[in-house]
């Protein structure tokens, strides 16, 4: 908790700052395979950024703070932490290859067109009169990314080099990993912590990106100094269970919420696992809220949803049991002399 992402570019001239609309999609789902006797979530985070100035952009860099020896190497690292470790895929593609995600995903009638000169990108265009609106970049995640792990953090990089032809241009990934809920979420206990847990739980969910007094290291300010990006818009959107009550959110009331169609989004959504199964009832809600010009983003969640601790409720049942068997016998007892 409280720690928070770092996002900045390498420009491919100068010293420009770049200034971009960035959407953030926070998945809690609860599993579809979970275990009977306690529900499990899956988390993971969707990064949309969009700018129209693409074209200055030589590499995007993703950091994520990471809580480990900087004195192990690389390799040591990520074999010890290899199921757990943050990892990054690509979601332009998976939008392009789906004729109805597109227009579901931006609320537009879109439809993508191939780009001959750059197969890197695709283009998109309004369907009722062929406009141009923008281009999704598709990342090559084993040719376009690199990684390194210093400053504190893993560091993801980006390769763009867009032509000058590709200007306004939408990038969109994924991170996920089990070290990812544990930087963005906490528990917290009731003050009737035993009786309550089995059957309720309160998350904090604390969002961060380029939070100055978060990140501390000053070669990493260096480097993000070099290449500044301004949040011009920021929409965020928290998706989880029907079941799941938001009692706040830092920036006021949500914007809109409405429910998550699951066919549609069922094979966009499970590419990180198995959350959402049509064959049985899914009720998952989305959230928004919207702020805007911001240079940093620090937004915070307070949820309580169900847990249903089966093996907690078998517990205290089994004592309730003992302690009326124990009261009978004693009244009984009494009764007798």
């Amino acid at each position: 908790m409280s720690e928070s992402f770092a996002i900045w570019y390498e420009p491919t001239v100068g010293n420009k700052e770049l200034d971009v609309d960035l959407h953030v999609n926070l998945w809690k789902l609860p599993e579809s395979n979970t275990n009977i006797l306690r529900k499990t979530f899956g988390r993971f985070v969707d990064f949309g950024i969009r700018t129209t100035e693409a074209q200055y952009i030589k590499s995007l860099f993703i950091g994520i703070p990471l809580k480990y020896d900087v004195s192990k190497e690389k390799k040591e690292y990520e074999k010890e932490n290899d199921e757990n470790d943050i990892k990054l895929s690509d979601l332009g593609k998976v939008l392009c290859n789906n004729d109805k995600l597109l227009p579901a995903l931006f609320n537009e009638d879109y439809e993508k067109r191939t780009n001959v000169q750059n197969p890197k990108f695709s283009a998109i265009h309004l369907t009722n009169n062929g406009d141009l609106q923008f281009h999704v970049c598709h990342i090559d995640v084993k040719n376009d990314v690199t990684v390194k792990y210093c400053y504190g953090y893993k560091i993801f990089k980006i390769d763009v080099c867009a032509t000058g032809s590709i200007q306004d241009c939408y990038f969109r990934f994924r991170l996920i990993g089990s070290s990812l809920t544990d930087m963005l979420s906490e528990l917290e206990k009731p003050s009737n912590a035993r009786l309550q847990s089995a059957f309720s739980i309160v998350e904090v969910i604390d969002f961060r990106v380029n939070e100055k007094r978060n990140i501390t290291n000053n070669s990493l300010q260096f480097e993000m100094s070099k290449g500044i990006i301004n949040f011009k818009k920021f929409n965020f959107f928290f998706m989880c269970s029907s079941t799941e009550e938001i009692s706040f959110f830092s920036h006021g009331p949500f914007k809109r919420c409405r429910t998550l169609e699951a066919d549609l989004w069922k094979s966009y959504v499970n590419l990180s696992g198995n959350y959402i199964d049509t064959g049985k009832k899914n009720n998952l809600l989305v959230y928004q809220w919207s702020i805007k010009s911001r240079n940093s983003i620090n937004a915070m969640i307070k949820t309580k949803f169900e847990n249903n601790n089966w093996a907690t409720i078998i517990l205290y049942v089994i004592i309730l049991g003992i302690l009326t068997i124990s009261f009978n016998l004693i009244t009984n007892l009494i009764s007798t002399w």
